[in-house]
């Protein structure tokens, strides 16, 4: 199996509105990889999180796979031609489709207290628009907060958050930074917490 000659596609056209392709994987007798009519491949974690950003595959009927020649052969090594409209679209249709049900969570943050702002990266893409100021918060885990409710949503290169995002951007308005750094609070890792 060639990975990289993978792609899904939201529908059974040759010009599709949404597109991702592969970029990695795995094919192991683990997750039930092997020589045969049936293949199991499991995605990298980057694949699947720019599945999730592109927005195919949120449904059986938009999960359509598209391939080039080559992406896999059989046992005389005849390879795989490239992918063309079928006549029966149920041969490309999944057998099985389980829907992501797995939250967001938070993987790690950085506090720029000199360019006033705060990364927040996630697990997974998440909607920006979704996202609730008010349900984040500083400390420094003696006791003082700082709500974070009054910021500006931006994404990783400064620009208003929108669509989905791996990385989100708390600009952190002047007066909150005002009543910070005065007091020493949120001077290292050790002593800030989200």
């Amino acid at each position: 199996l060639m990975f990289n000659k993978l792609a899904f596609q939201d529908n059974f056209t040759l010009t599709p509105a949404l597109n991702y392709a592969l970029t990695g994987g795995a094919c192991s007798a683990g997750v039930g990889c092997s020589s045969g009519v049936n293949v199991t491949f499991q995605l990298s974690t980057n694949d699947l999180n720019g599945i999730k950003k592109v927005g195919v595959c949120t449904s059986a009927s938009n999960c359509v796979p598209n391939y080039q020649q080559g992406f896999v052969a059989d046992f005389g090594s005849n390879l795989i031609g490239a992918f063309s409209l079928p006549a029966n679209v149920t041969v490309h249709t999944p057998v099985r489709f389980i829907n992501d049900t797995t939250p967001p969570t938070v993987s790690s943050f950085i506090l720029d207290l000199n360019a006033n702002i705060l990364l927040v990266t996630f697990t997974e893409p998440v909607q920006a628009s979704t996202i609730a100021k008010s349900g984040f918060t500083l400390t420094n885990g003696t006791g003082t907060t700082l709500s974070l409710s009054t910021t500006i949503l931006v994404d990783n290169s400064g620009n208003p958050a929108s669509g989905k995002l791996m990385v989100v951007g708390f600009q952190l308005d002047p007066s909150l930074l005002l009543a910070i750094k005065p007091q020493g609070l949120f001077t290292s890792v050790t002593s800030t917490f989200l």
